[in-house]
């Protein structure tokens, strides 16, 4: 009896190491593409892209890239186990008044990118976390 409960306990032990070390495993986002299905508006509330609006995001070789809704923009990314953060974004310059509401659209997109610390990835979707770990960005897998 003893010796059946001392095996269970080493099992389980075990399969917690296991399980803990798998959970902490780097999960790659590097080649991966992206397009944006909802964001933390101004005041803190979760709306859907802008129809007819197109918000992308690619990450290779430690740099994103992508379509901000208007511009463009790039910066290099880092993530070390679910944690992730970006170099300041650089941006093309334009203003776009179509679809109505894109400027302030891509704008909260920026600042949310800006305020990323880690993120959820599964197959088909990618959530960027802020520090309390608060949704900011939910995406979906694209085909490119």
């Amino acid at each position: 009896m003893k010796r059946t409960v001392l095996w269970i306990i080493i099992l389980c032990a075990t399969a917690a190491l296991i399980f803990s070390a798998c959970s902490g495993a780097d999960v790659s986002l590097d080649g991966s593409s992206w397009s944006l299905m909802s964001y933390k508006d101004n005041t803190g509330e979760t709306v859907n892209v802008l129809p007819r609006s197109t918000t992308t995001v690619l990450f290779q070789a430690n740099q994103v890239t992508g379509i901000a809704g208007c511009n463009n923009f790039n910066a290099t990314y880092q993530t070390t186990r679910n944690k992730l953060s970006f170099s300041p974004v650089a941006t093309t310059r334009k203003v776009c008044n179509m679809p109505l509401g894109i400027m302030q659209q891509e704008t909260a997109f920026l600042a949310a990118l800006d305020s990323t610390v880690s993120y959820k990835l599964t197959l088909n979707s990618l959530e960027m976390l802020d520090s309390r770990g608060n949704t900011l960005l939910t995406f979906r897998r694209t085909n490119e």
